[in-house]
């Protein structure tokens, strides 16, 4: 295992050297060919230059295989589970596990650059009066949410089911820091936990960043309780 872990720096330390003596030697074959007059240097010279060309093709054409992978591996979904590995998530292509500073959130991810950042709060049920339901829960999240906001519009609460999940989402729009900010949160009512789907981006980009924060909301699950 060790050997196959270390064959891809392997491979790069070799292009690399082989990438300095193929020029080198064709430098110094032409250099020879031009000041000998040899026929033997010139065909030297010329078969060099070839190899120095083809192997600098192989170089481009790797690095443009390896980049273009790249590529595809950050525009693919990608799951996230929790630090408590009670729930798991999909997240959009570009997302990356985020320090967000939300210190009860057991699940921070998003993209900086696409301006998408959603966390998972869950907390037992055990932690609330009986019979205290989805619909409390809800609101009492998103009073406590709306009040790190300035000046919150709250939409009504729509009902959804998420993955089995009872639930209850809402719009939020309003500034933090200055700063437009609009929310997609989704309250749900888990085997033992409620649980915050708090998702955002920056208002003037609610358009195009609210349909991937849905589709990661959605893709919420709580994991096997033997998985726990």
């Amino acid at each position: 295992m060790a050997e196959s872990a270390g064959t891809p720096e392997i491979v790069t330390l070799l292009g690399c050297c082989l990438g300095i003596l193929f020029p080198a030697l064709f430098l110094f074959f032409l250099i020879m060919a031009l000041t000998r007059k040899s026929k033997g240097w010139i065909i030297a010279a010329v078969v060099s230059g070839i190899l120095a060309l083809l192997l600098f093709g192989v170089l481009m054409l790797g690095g443009a295989m390896s980049a273009f992978k790249g590529i595809k591996e950050a525009a693919e979904p990608r799951e996230f589970t929790s630090r408590d590995e009670l729930v798991q998530i999909t997240g959009g292509g570009g997302w990356r596990i985020q320090d967000l500073g939300v210190e009860d959130a057991t699940l921070a991810v998003g993209s900086p650059f696409k301006e998408e950042y959603l966390i998972v709060i869950s907390e037992p049920k055990a932690d609330f009066p009986e019979g205290f339901d989805l619909s409390q829960f809800a609101q009492v999240a998103l009073e406590q949410s709306s009040a790190a906001i300035t000046d919150p519009e709250a939409g009504e609460f729509t009902p959804v089911s998420v993955n089995g999940l009872d639930g209850l989402r809402v719009e939020i729009t309003g500034t933090v820091d200055g700063i437009g900010i609009a929310y997609l949160n989704t309250y749900l009512s888990g085997r033992d936990h409620f649980h915050q789907v708090m998702s955002w981006t920056l208002r003037e980009r609610r358009e195009t960043a609210f349909p991937n924060l849905k589709s990661a909301s959605d893709s919420f699950r709580e994991t096997e309780p033997g998985n726990q």
